[in-house]
């Protein structure tokens, strides 16, 4: 952006975009039966055009439950008793070193309305590589309880600062913009409806034209991508890969042979959309993201297979038809670096296959699923292993003499039934490698192989774990876990914390979170992925957390 531009929007945009969504937990309004009202009022949606790649969605005016609800979380994991009044403070001495008098309390706060929406229009001179600064169009959309004292008060916090605005009119809406900047992209402020409109000027007449023309409310596929995320969530947005690919393509940067090479490695020009959504619970952060298939070539699902894993691992991970999920990223990379003309390159799929001593495109497909953990509650009690699923035992076993002849001269290398055992020179632990009932099992530390393949208690027996991926949801297949009250007494056991104070930081933090799990689905055309990190019931940690505060 301009010099200018940024000026007008460090001036108008931060203030008020930074307090909506920062303070969107001071906003609640009392209703007669003690409850709150519910978040509704205008639709940003309906003023943003319907071809914009970015758009990203706020709510400035939550309930009382959801301020609740962010508030507790964001005081049991930092400690602060007053998060908001901290930001509010930031937010008013950003305002006082503008120039301006202009209060956030008594001047913004008031007049903002329950949503708010920012959006990218377009990037006139495409993605540029050579480091200069990104050009874009693009707008704030922010409800407001009362439009015209809303534009009263930019117009006086300019003022205020010594700087000008210029009255201009597109259609039948008049606005400002910054007399100071002859660019198409010169910053802009206006009233549409019940929004206040902040941008660049090509932006805001975008929405002059969306709001009784094409937008994306009245857009059935990107209003039903929006629809479809949590609908508590604080923060959302959408993306139009299609459209950012194309911009993205379209710098002189980029050479045919390049573009070429990036639709080769994506199985052709991207296409679809992506959506993200961030929220808060009493006992939880949430976070949700969403891709087009055809970006994620390497993808591999989670697994239902994480249950089986022992009771006490702290950390576990699972996912499916990984085998195929590599040799398809990788046969893809090699399509587009020998479209690029690459082959003889330090990264070179050939090049690769020297280093690595195979064909990662066609020695790995013999691996089906693949689970994995690490458990012990101290550091001499830690234990690993790894189970990956032999679809070709004759290939698995092949893979499992290769390993051990590369371990040889490294390691002390011992035969034992079914594969070898190993002890790198030094360390004060040893690992097995096995082909057992159809798996080839890695074992090391304090696990063995029937920890691995029969543990005495799994996963599904535990609360931690279950409790987590009840939060997750059951249309998620899990694909990994983190017990995280495991870990601080891993890391309690580890060091003196008066004498390590980043030590006791760290515990401090630990000893307010509970889990760490993440967990996806897709189809044909969609991948999303689903991410919660779990909070412990502070009346536990409270004690705990304040004995360790350095």
């Amino acid at each position: 952006m301009k010099n200018s531009e940024r000026r007008l929007k460090s001036l108008l945009l931060l203030p008020l975009l930074a307090g909506a969504f920062a303070l969107s937990a001071c906003g609640e309004e009392e209703v007669e039966d003690g409850g709150t009202a519910s978040i509704g009022g205008p639709d940003p949606r309906e003023l943003v055009p319907a071809d914009a790649p970015v758009y990203f969605e706020a709510v400035v005016d939550p309930d009382s439950d959801q301020a609740e609800d962010l508030n507790a979380a964001v005081e049991r994991v930092s400690g602060v008793e007053d998060a908001v009044g901290m930001i509010e403070a930031e937010i008013e001495s950003g305002l006082e070193a503008e120039g301006t008098e202009i209060s956030y309390g008594e001047d913004i706060e008031p007049l903002l309305g329950n949503r708010a929406g920012f959006f990218i229009s377009d990037f006139p001179e495409g993605f540029s590589a050579d480091g200069e600064e990104l050009e874009f169009n693009g707008a704030a959309v922010i409800a407001t309880t009362d439009p015209e004292a809303a534009l009263e008060l930019i117009k006086s916090a300019i003022t205020d600062s010594g700087k000008s605005f210029e009255d201009v009119s597109y259609g039948d809406v008049d606005y400002i913009v910054d007399p100071e900047e002859s660019s198409e992209q010169r910053g802009a402020a206006g009233i549409i409806g019940d929004f206040v409109v902040l941008g660049t000027e090509p932006a805001l007449q975008g929405v002059v034209d969306a709001q009784d023309g094409e937008n994306l409310a009245g857009d059935e596929a990107a209003s039903g991508d929006l629809d479809a995320l949590d609908a508590s969530s604080l923060l959302s947005g959408r993306f139009d890969f299609g459209s950012l690919f194309e911009a993205a393509t379209s710098s002189e940067d980029i050479t045919p042979e390049q573009l070429e090479a990036i639709e080769a490695y994506f199985d052709g020009p991207v296409e679809g959309s992506g959506t993200f959504a961030v929220g808060a619970g009493e006992d939880s952060f949430s976070a949700e993201f969403s891709a087009p298939a055809s970006l994620q070539p390497g993808y591999a699902a989670g697994s239902e297979s994480i249950e089986s894993l022992p009771a006490d691992a702290w950390l576990a991970f699972a996912a499916t038809d990984v085998g195929a999920a590599l040799s398809n990223a990788f046969s893809q990379f090699e399509d587009a670096i020998s479209v690029q003309g690459l082959d003889g390159a330090e990264l070179s799929p050939d090049a690769i296959e020297d280093q690595l001593g195979l064909d990662p495109g066609q020695d790995l497909g013999w691996i089906g699923d693949v689970r994995g953990f690490v458990a012990g509650e101290s550091f001499l009690g830690l234990g690993a292993g790894l189970a990956i699923e032999a679809t070709d035992e004759a290939a698995a076993t092949e893979a499992l003499k290769a390993v051990a002849r590369a371990f040889r001269g490294q390691a002390l290398v011992e035969p034992i039934d079914g594969g070898f055992r190993f002890s790198p020179e030094g360390a004060p632990v040893s690992a097995s490698l096995v082909l057992r009932e159809g798996q080839l099992i890695l074992a090391a530390g304090a696990v063995d192989e029937e920890d691995v393949l029969n543990p005495a208690e799994t996963l599904a027996d535990s609360d931690s774990f279950n409790d987590a991926v009840g939060a997750l949801g059951e249309d998620y297949a899990t694909s990994f876990f983190v017990d995280l009250e495991t870990i601080q007494s891993l890391a309690e056991s580890v060091g003196d914390i008066s004498a390590d104070p980043s030590l006791g930081i760290a515990i401090q933090y630990l000893a307010n979170l509970d889990y760490f799990i993440v967990g996806s689905q897709a189809d044909e055309e969609t991948i999303t992925a689903k991410i919660r990190l779990g909070l412990r019931d502070g009346s536990s940690s409270d004690a705990e957390s304040a004995a360790i505060t350095p």
